[in-house]
């Protein structure tokens, strides 16, 4: 419970839920213009995941909430000491005023330790123009940053078929190549930018900051390092380029990605915004947490697959869906032309539990998949019944 709300205590004491109160220590001053129902909602999604994350346990669920006052649009927040409850007291007397409270549940589940691997784009565009003269730098970064996934073999090919000599290649390959110790990275990236390039040697002394700067901040020996393999193939990358992989599964590719540009926001604004982006590849983090036993048992996207046998029945299919929602059961329609085989094979395989059929007289066909019971139904209030009966 990310809460000291003693009420709460009491509220999930009496439901039998076993819990443990961890307080998260936040600024809880409202943004300004916040909308009073956005203010206690963030701040019980902070509170759930500041705690979340701190947890030294592998998987945790946390409850955050927070409860507001609100008087004629104002966010009266929480008093500081008993003077200022006075206060609050003496404004909210003989005046309507509304109590929000926000609700949020975090599920925080581990899957091990990250590895973040940067380089820079400036470097690396010094280095091609130093090694291949004459080679388009987008298109040498492109063929670079296919290395992990096709071999050196292609990226070598790519980069002869993009200009650069045999000899050229084969340096490039050999400078990107990822080395365990830093200084031998930064030895091999130095020496081979020209001496009178600034943008290269800007981008060395920027990774050489960073580095710098996260042991500042604390973060673990070896959670960052300088990986001159990544290059990151989009052309409006312009400085840092990160990939993040998981420790425990490296070979899985990267789960995380971005850098930073200089001039994206320029193709729909005269203004200059730099500014740094990544992206989260989510159906890798899914398949890693499979591979390491972290993944949790699918969920079934509805109670009830309304199928059909053909386009002419969708109407009657999305009505009896819409009458099965209104009685508080999920329901989706099959969406295409499908034989009855294929459409009832994507219930199973999807975990829904009860197919509801469209039968050409006007009725309907209820299944039960777990045991193969089912019945036939004129009227929708038996249909209802039926699927909301125990044991159906």
């Amino acid at each position: 419970l990310a809460s000291g709300s003693p009420r709460r205590r009491e509220l999930l004491a009496r439901l039998g839920i076993g819990f443990e109160v961890r307080v998260a220590d936040l600024d809880e001053a409202p943004f300004d213009g916040e909308a009073p129902r956005a203010y206690v909602a963030r701040l019980a999604a902070a509170k759930a995941e500041a705690v979340a994350a701190a947890a030294p346990e592998a998987d945790v669920v946390v409850l955050g909430a927070d409860t507001t006052v609100v008087a004629d649009g104002q966010i009266l927040g929480k008093p500081l000491d008993d003077d200022d409850a006075a206060r609050i007291l003496r404004l909210l007397s003989g005046r309507t005023h509304e109590v929000l409270t926000g609700v949020a549940v975090v599920r925080w589940i581990a899957i091990g330790p990250v590895t973040l691997r940067i380089n820079d784009r400036r470097v690396l565009g010094g280095i091609v123009g130093h090694l291949a003269p004459g080679v388009p730098v987008v298109a040498a970064l492109r063929a670079l940053d296919k290395r992990e996934k096709l071999g050196e073999a292609t990226v070598r090919d790519e980069l002869v078929a993009a200009g650069a000599s045999a000899e050229g290649a084969a340096a490039l390959i050999d400078v990107t190549t990822p080395r365990s110790d830093a200084s031998e990275v930064f030895a091999a990236l130095e020496a081979n930018l020209a001496a009178d390039d600034a943008a290269g040697r800007a981008g060395l002394e920027g990774l050489r900051r960073v580095l710098e700067l996260a042991a500042a901040s604390g973060v673990r020996d070896g959670a960052l390092r300088v990986d001159p393999s990544v290059a990151r193939g989009l052309d409006y990358y312009t400085g840092i380029v990160l990939e993040a992989q998981l420790d425990a599964l490296p070979d899985i590719g990267s789960v995380g990605s971005g850098g930073r540009y200089d001039d994206l926001a320029s193709l729909y604004t005269k203004s200059r915004l730099p500014g740094v982006g990544c992206s989260i590849g989510i159906t890798r983090l899914l398949d890693a947490m499979e591979a390491l036993g972290k993944a949790t048992d699918k969920e079934a996207p509805a109670d009830v697959l309304v199928v059909h046998p053909g386009d002419d029945a969708l109407p009657r299919a999305f009505a009896i869906a819409a009458t099965l929602r209104r009685a508080g059961i999920g329901a989706e329609v099959f969406p295409e032309d499908k034989k009855h085989g294929q459409q009832m094979r994507y219930a199973d395989k999807a975990g829904i539990p009860f197919v509801v059929t469209v039968e050409a007289d006007g009725g309907w066909h209820a299944k039960r998949l777990a045991d193969g019971s089912f019945a036939s139904f004129a009227d929708e209030a038996s249909l209802v019944a039926w699927l909301r009966a125990p044991g159906a």
